[in-house]
């Protein structure tokens, strides 16, 4: 009986080591959207509490932000650049709450180039805004319906991205659906 009450803690315990931790997840998903913009001429960045100051979020959202909402922000960001890559020309960022997102899907795209969407819907209980600003125009902020993360032609990396933002939810209680299983 001893044997078996060791083994269970033992394979618990070898469990819970393994898992990855929500500012890992979170590292992975910042990591793998600035490994993977969606063309040459675009610089992407993934944000969250843990590498982003408090400051610069409220900035890029346009508000004050209690401890809970810093603690719980996810902001996409891209810049494009000119085809020189020396003058960013336009930049934008999609704010939400994490415990707002409901379902996440991946899209593949064709436009000029090959690239895949990942859409992260949200349930309107939290804020969610676009911030855009470029050279000429003062910034502004409108209502986002659903935050759209571009990376590159990267089939792999886009099912990554998802996963592990269903897994960053499963990790803070939050129940998210896998969009593409419809």
């Amino acid at each position: 009986m001893k044997k078996i009450i060791y083994l269970l803690i033992f394979s618990s315990i070898f469990q819970f080591s393994n898992a990855q931790s929500a500012n890992d997840t979170k590292d992975f998903i910042s990591e793998q959207i600035s490994a993977n913009p969606p063309m040459s001429n675009y610089k992407t960045a993934g944000f969250f509490d843990n590498n982003v100051l408090k400051f610069d979020a409220e900035r890029v959202s346009n508000r004050t932000m209690s401890e809970n909402d810093f603690k719980n922000s996810f902001i996409f960001l891209y810049d494009i650049f000119n085809n020189l890559g020396t003058i960013n020309i336009l930049t934008k960022a999609h704010i939400i709450d994490i415990r707002d997102i409901v379902k996440v899907s991946t899209t593949k795209m064709s436009d000029k180039v090959n690239y895949y969407k990942i859409s992260v819907y949200i349930g309107n209980n939290y804020y969610a805004k676009e911030y855009t600003t470029s050279i000429n125009n003062d910034p502004k902020w409108e209502y986002l319906e659903k935050m759209q993360i571009s990376i590159g032609d990267n089939y792999e990396a886009s099912q990554k991205i998802k996963k592990a933002i269903i897994y960053l939810g499963k990790i803070q209680g939050i129940t998210i659906k896998d969009g593409d299983l419809f």
